[in-house]
C-alpha cells in the first residue's frame, strides 16, 4: 500500500482531517480511532506496514490494552493476525500493557486457546510470569481443554526464549570484552 493509497483509505474510514503530516497522524474517527486502531481492527498488514514508513508511533497509546491494538486483534481471531501482531511489536506497540483487570496480551491468548499467539507473544519478550488482579497468570487461565497443547508448547518457546536471551547476552559480554581496549592492554601485560 502506497502513503497515497494509506491516505485515501483513512480518507474513506471518517479520518477527514488525516494527513501524512506528523501532525495529523494521531487525528481520531467519528469512533475515536486512531489510524493505528483501525488499521489494527481491520488487521490490515500493507496498511501498518505504510503506517509504519510515516514514523508513527506505534507505543503512543495509552496504558491500558483493553484500548491497546494488541488485544482487539487477537479478539478479531483473524487468519493473519500473527502477522499483524508480529507488525505492531515490531515497530514499538508495548507489548505488556494490560487492561483493567491486570491482563495482559497472553492472559488473552491463552485464555482463547490461541497458541501460535501466545508463542509470538513469548517470543517478544512479554512477562509471562505476570498476574492479573486475581493473582492468575496466563498458564493459569488456559481453559482445560488447552492445556494438553498450550502448556507444553508455552513450555519450549519460554525455554527458547531464554536460551536466546542468554545466547544474546553472552555474546554482548563477549563483545564487549574483545572490543574494549582496555582488556587488550591487561591482556598483553599478562603475556
Amino acid at each position: 500500500m502506497t502513503l497515497f493509497e494509506l491516505h485515501t483509505h483513512l480518507k474513506h474510514a471518517g479520518f477527514n482531517r488525516w494527513g501524512i503530516s506528523t501532525a495529523r497522524l494521531y487525528t481520531k474517527n467519528e469512533q475515536g480511532q486512531t489510524p493505528l486502531d483501525f488499521l489494527s481492527d481491520e488487521c490490515s498488514e500493507q496498511g501498518l506496514q505504510a503506517l509504519a514508513v510515516t514514523k508513527y508511533d506505534f507505543s503512543n497509546k495509552a496504558a491500558f490494552a483493553s484500548q491497546s491494538p494488541a488485544f482487539n486483534v487477537i479478539e478479531s481471531e483473524a487468519p493473519n493476525a500473527v502477522n499483524v501482531l508480529r507488525i505492531l511489536f515490531d515497530h514499538g506497540l508495548r507489548i505488556n500493557a494490560t487492561d483493567h483487570h491486570g491482563n495482559n496480551a497472553l492472559h488473552l491468548a491463552c485464555e482463547q486457546g490461541l497458541k501460535t499467539i501466545a508463542m509470538l507473544l513469548i517470543e517478544k519478550g512479554i512477562d509471562y510470569t505476570s498476574k492479573n488482579d486475581l493473582g492468575q497468570t496466563a498458564f493459569d487461565v488456559i481453559p482445560e481443554a488447552a492445556e494438553g497443547f498450550m502448556v507444553p508448547a508455552l513450555n519450549r518457546a519460554i525455554k527458547h526464549y531464554k536460551k536466546a536471551g542468554l545466547a544474546a547476552g553472552i555474546s554482548a559480554i563477549s563483545n564487549l570484552f574483545h572490543n574494549n581496549p582496555v582488556f587488550h592492554k591487561q591482556k598483553k601485560a599478562s603475556e
